[in-house]
């Protein structure tokens, strides 16, 4: 093992289902290699790298607490298949290990495994094996095993003949013929008896020794402080003892030294059983091996089966009953070889912007992958022609974040034609600490040479299907410009026919084509899979796998029409890979043709979407109703084990959600699952929510002035996600209207009283606006919008505001509120928040236009318009004109025009009359919508331009339902009235006021007025008189404070 890359167990706490993950790094120059004798990792090395994690593993899992004496380790049985060979490399085994029964017997522990070893991402062997720990004296006077008849028999047997193995000694096992192993691998000194007709197959029985020495090299690093002979000596031991009964019987000596024998028979089971042990004291190790079958495999190789044990000074210790070996025609690994290193970065290679699998990080497509790993084959290939490219599954996705550079690099073994040849890709890893930096494999293949190309298999006929539109267009799939190579698809469910363009795109044509050949899959339906593989349900997406093989049969083409032909193959089970099979045509004749195999990703937050909304969603670019959670309306619930299939490839989540990568899955499902229980129910895109780090309050850029407070809770792997109270309105700093303890608690009650939301639609254009004065154009709702409007947005912006309004609003309740507003005594904005004109004299505006651009040079500040002067009775009421004059104004100051809609104050069906407050005294939203540049109204003539500002306002999307407000308001606002004698405007005032949770002591003092009057009042010396006057005018019930009341009403429908 070189290190442990993940581990779900618990120290001293052993459970069945534990598991742990480790590497086990190894290069090219490896010692094992070179004394192999057939240039692979030798099985003892491979067995030990799948057998030394289940010690790691059980050592962590026992709890010693109570141990007393000593205690050993040991394997007891197992089995294995290995399936590939693992050639002399630079490269990461990694071995999953997981516990599978753990029982205690007295002082003795058995522990069983399954273990499984991957390299490059593919499976190569699997193992079953059980270990024990032992107290010392359970090895006093071990039985050993029984052995069979012919066992002992041939065991004490005298031979005719013996073959010395080792040094200046060693004799010729009959003809020339695969070598045995080298120092230190060879672990037999002699054959001492081959008895070629014995056996129950009468195939032979052969047997070796070997002398135990206490300086042999394994006893000092096997165990320390436990020195014991590896089983996996053992085994080795009874292969090579396998190994030569093949020399002496002649298996494989129509090869000569051309010969070599595999590791084990790869594909064969391996089976052991170890009942003893060999130790430093020890004297003499003998081998016998059975064999009982030859099978004559393809032409190249024969594999012989044979039964196997081991002794240790005349007892039976290790039993083999299942012991197989391959000897093969030709080397494993050529001996010439070349790398090459290769580096992709968004700034280097471009093209990868547009390739996006699922539209989020930047991933070297398989086909480059393929066409590096054929272009490095062909450096040393002599002219040769590549007419295959055998199986490749990378082992992960080669995503590349925006200032990373991937470096590669290609290992090809020199070929030429007529030979099959093998290529490795590795990507570097930078770890931490410089020394553990490396690079891993990715995957490898083999590539087939030859002098010509072969026949080209015959060209299927195009589909007669319907056609499909462009699935660039659609949003069907994710291929940016460089990658768009299809011109024309027809599909059905037979599979698809494809018309595309080798001259198109941007990516490198290189040796095969990568942008051809990743076109094929352009046209299968990845995110609707079912509709060629039925048993694939619809919650699953597809991406390409790996291939299983691409044969070419011409040169590779660079421009003009290649017809593509893609049919699905039918699926064995529900759990087999999707996979299809592709033709490449070039004019009639078939160029290439490749099988190509599907990974299966859950998709389910998006099953049934439109595939536009599906990619506005994961650009981030507009809210849809998509989640990875699940909510019952007021709790949301997030799942760690569904987010990590949700996690197709690195960051990929973090980046839809706007997330810092990489996050631990339970921070990761947290953040998720918050950010959408206050995104849906905000209307906005996940991405735009923030959460404080202790997850406890969400903001978001498009609600500039609130936050909602959440509660986020984890157990055992799922996330629960509530509100935590009302939404809350941020403190701000800096000059506001509402200047002052008494005006900021009335500023605070009325918005949470009358206001939902202060929205922006666009954030980010607006962010870098940030600073500038704005011309404000709105419909009109309700009376107190306007005040509120004018103190939220100087809140967000940080400028004054001032809104156009005519001067018989003077007389009414607005205008005494902005009386007040101005004449406070601490007042700290510069501009007075109402611009008065007479509607009488239609030059007026046009000289108060002249006003406000005076103003800009003293003060910058914002300026409010309601375009058509007059309130709406309904909520479907739209704004139909507005003067050109203000196309003018702003841009003769350059100022943006913001359009900006009033929503949810009214109802759908008109009123008699106006609203001083939302309808029924319920909420209401300002929503700022996409800002209107200087520079793109004046391309239009004046009267277009204000045509398009109106169509802004009214193209915002809002609710238009009236929102509801604080629960019995109405009621509760007519009951005060009637008690008091009190307007409906000091009612809905003084009731918003009463809510505060923590009113100042003047708030408090002017709610208490009834009782303590003008003497009860609280203020700053300064300030006194203006208080006092606020709370005779909120309390007053005199006929003017009815006269102001009535007069808003009327002189706003004038």
């Amino acid at each position: 093992m070189t290190r442990i890359v993940e581990c779900a167990a618990q120290l001293g706490r052993p459970a069945a289902g534990s598991w742990m993950e480790s590497e086990f790094d190894f290069a090219a120059g490896d010692w094992f290699f070179e004394r192999s004798a057939n240039a692979t990792l030798p099985a003892c090395v491979f067995m030990e790298a799948l057998l030394q994690p289940c010690g790691w593993l059980s050592s962590f899992m026992r709890d010693a607490s109570a141990q007393t004496g000593d205690i050993f380790f040991r394997n007891l049985d197992g089995s294995q298949i290995w399936t590939d060979e693992v050639l002399p490399q630079t490269g990461t085994l990694r071995v999953r290990t997981e516990l599978t029964s753990w029982s205690e017997l007295g002082p003795m522990i058995i522990t069983v495994f399954r273990v499984e070893a991957r390299l490059a991402g593919k499976v190569i062997a699997t193992m079953e094996t059980s270990f024990g720990f032992f107290p010392g004296d359970a090895f006093e006077n071990q039985a050993g095993l029984v052995p069979a008849a012919a066992e002992a028999e041939y065991f004490a047997l005298p031979a005719a003949q013996s073959w010395q193995l080792r040094g200046s000694a060693a004799q010729a096992l009959g003809a020339a013929g695969a070598a045995l192993a080298g120092e230190p691998l060879l672990m037999l000194d002699r054959v001492t008896g081959w008895w070629p007709e014995a056996g129950a197959a009468q195939l032979g029985m052969l047997r070796a020794e070997k002398d135990v020495r206490a300086a042999d090299w394994f006893f000092k690093a096997h165990f320390m402080q436990d020195p014991v002979q590896p089983g996996s000596l053992g085994i080795e031991a009874l292969l090579q003892a396998l190994q030569c009964a093949m020399r002496l019987r002649g298996v494989g000596a129509q090869w000569g030294a051309g010969a070599r024998f595999e590791p084990v028979a790869l594909g064969v089971p391996l089976t052991w059983k170890y009942r003893g042990q060999v130790v430093p004291a020890n004297q003499l190790i003998t081998t016998l091996v059975e064999l009982v079958r030859i099978d004559e495999d393809p032409a190249d190789a024969i594999t012989v089966h044979a039964r196997g044990s081991l002794w240790v000074d005349g007892k039976k210790i290790y039993d083999a009953p299942a012991l197989a070996m391959r000897v093969r025609a030709g080397s494993a690994a050529p001996a010439g070889s070349g790398s090459v290193e290769k580096e992709f970065s968004l700034a280097l290679t471009p093209w990868l912007h547009d390739h996006r699998p699922s539209f989020t990080a930047a991933v070297i497509p398989l086909t480059v992958m393929l066409d590096e790993l054929a272009a490095a084959g062909a450096a040393g290939a002599g002219g040769a022609k590549l007419v295959e490219l055998g199986a490749f599954v990378p082992a992960r996705w080669l995503a590349c974040a925006q200032a990373e550079t991937l470096k590669l690099r290609l290992t090809a073994a020199q070929g030429s034609a007529g030979s099959t040849t093998t290529a490795q890709l590795a990507v570097w890893r930078a770890a931490k600490r410089a020394q553990l930096s490396r690079y891993d494999e990715v995957g490898a293949t083999t590539l087939k040479w030859a002098a010509q190309y072969g026949t080209p298999p015959t060209a299927l006929a195009a589909l007669a299907a319907p056609l499909v539109p462009s699935p660039y267009e659609s949003g069907e799939t994710t291929h940016g410009p460089a990658f768009q190579v299809l011109r024309e698809l027809r599909r059905s469910a037979a599979g698809a026919s494809a018309l595309l363009d080798a001259g198109a795109g941007s990516v490198p044509v290189g040796f095969i084509h990568p942008a051809l050949l990743d076109g094929c899959t352009h046209a299968v339906p990845l995110s609707r899979l079912a509709e060629w593989f039925p048993l694939v349900g619809a919650r699953w997406n597809g991406l390409p796998r790996g291939v299983q093989r691409v044969q070419f049969y011409g040169p590779t083409p660079v421009q003009g029409v290649v017809r593509c032909e893609i049919r699905p193959q039918a699926q064995a089970h529900g759990s087999a890979p999707p996979v299809i099979y592709v033709q490449f045509i070039v004019g009639a004749a078939v160029w290439c043709d490749l099988t190509l195999e599907f990974t299966l990703l859950d998709a389910l937050p998006f099953a049934g979407a439109p595939f536009a909304a599906r990619r506005a969603f994961v650009r981030r670019e507009a809210y849809a109703p998509m989640r990875f959670s699940s909510t019952d309306g007021s709790q949301s619930t997030g799942s760690e084990e569904e987010m990590a299939r949700y996690q197709w490839m690195p960051g990929q989540l973090e980046t839809i959600f706007g997330l810092p990568a990489p996050l631990a899955l339970p921070e990761l499902t947290a953040a998720i699952t918050a950010k959408e229980h206050v995104a849906h129910a905000l209307r906005v895109h996940p991405a735009a929510v923030a959460l404080n780090a202790a997850h406890t309050q969400a903001t978001s850029a498009h609600f500039p002035l609130q936050a909602w407070p959440v509660s986020v809770r984890n157990t055992g792997g799922q996330v629960q996600v509530q509100a935590a109270g009302d939404a809350q309105w941020l403190p701000t700093s800096g000059a506001n209207l509402f200047h002052g303890e008494f005006l900021d608690d009335l500023s605070l009650a009325l918005r949470s009283n009358y206001v939902r939301h202060f929205r922006l639609a666009e954030p980010a254009l607006l962010a870098a606006l940030h600073g500038r004065p704005f011309v404000i154009c709105s419909n009109h709702q309700t009376a107190v919008e306007s005040m509120l409007l004018t103190d939220m947005f100087v809140r967000w912006s940080g400028l004054p505001m001032t809104t156009v309004t005519r001067t018989e609003h003077a007389a009414s309740w607005m205008g005494r509120l902005t009386d007040f507003l101005w004449r406070q005594p601490g007042r700290s904005v510069a501009v007075n928040p109402q611009l008065l004109f007479a509607r009488e004299r239609p030059e007026a505006f046009l000289d108060l236009m002249a006003a406000y651009s005076a103003a800009q040079a003293a003060t910058p500040h914002s300026l409010h318009l309601h375009v058509e002067g007059e309130q709406a009775t309904s909520s479907r009421q739209r704004v139909q004109r507005m003067s050109a004059v203000v196309i003018d104004l702003a841009l003769e100051l350059q100022l943006p025009i913001l359009p900006l809609r009033f929503s949810g104050g009214l109802p759908l069906q008109p009123l008699a009359e106006i609203c001083s407050f939302p309808f029924d005294f319920g909420r209401q939203d300002y929503t700022v919508g996409r800002p209107l540049l200087p520079e793109e109204l004046r391309s239009m003539p004046r009267p277009k331009a204000a045509e398009l500002v109106v169509a802004a306002i009214n193209a915002i999307d809002v609710e238009e339902q009236p929102l509801p407000g604080v629960p019995g308001r109405s009621a509760a606002l007519a009951a005060f009235c009637a008690q008091h004698g009190a307007t409906e405007i000091q009612a809905a005032v003084i009731l918003a006021l009463r809510t505060l949770a923590a009113p100042s002591a003047s708030t408090r003092s002017i709610l208490d007025f009834p009782a303590h009057g003008s003497a009860g009042v609280v203020a700053a010396p300064a300030e006194l008189a203006w208080h006092r006057e606020v709370a005779q005018w909120l309390w007053g019930a005199d006929e003017r404070s009815q006269r102001e009341a009535d007069e808003w009403k009327r002189t706003a429908r004038m």
